[in-house]
C-alpha cells in the first residue's frame, strides 16, 4: 500500500459528494492506493453511514478487506 496524494480536481471531486442518506455535505473520507487501485472509505457525520468505493464502483467490506489481504 502507498499514500496518494490527490490532486486540485480530485479535492473539488471529493468537496461535491454529498451523503445518499441524508444529503449531508459533512463527509470525511479516506483514500488508499493498493497495487493501483484508489480506494476510498467514506464516513458521513450526519447519518453515520459509510461506504467504500473503488473508483465510483461500490464495494462490500468483506470484498475490500480481501482485496487488501491479497495485495
Amino acid at each position: 500500500m502507498g499514500f496518494l496524494r490527490p490532486s486540485a480536481d480530485y479535492r473539488y471531486e471529493m468537496a461535491e459528494r454529498v451523503c445518499a442518506g441524508c444529503g449531508s455535505k459533512d463527509l470525511l473520507t479516506i483514500v488508499i492506493a493498493v497495487e493501483g487501485d484508489k480506494l476510498s472509505f467514506t464516513a458521513c457525520h450526519g447519518c453515520e453511514a459509510t461506504w467504500w468505493l473503488r473508483g465510483d464502483e461500490r464495494m462490500e467490506l468483506g470484498s475490500v478487506i480481501d482485496l487488501v489481504a491479497t495485495k
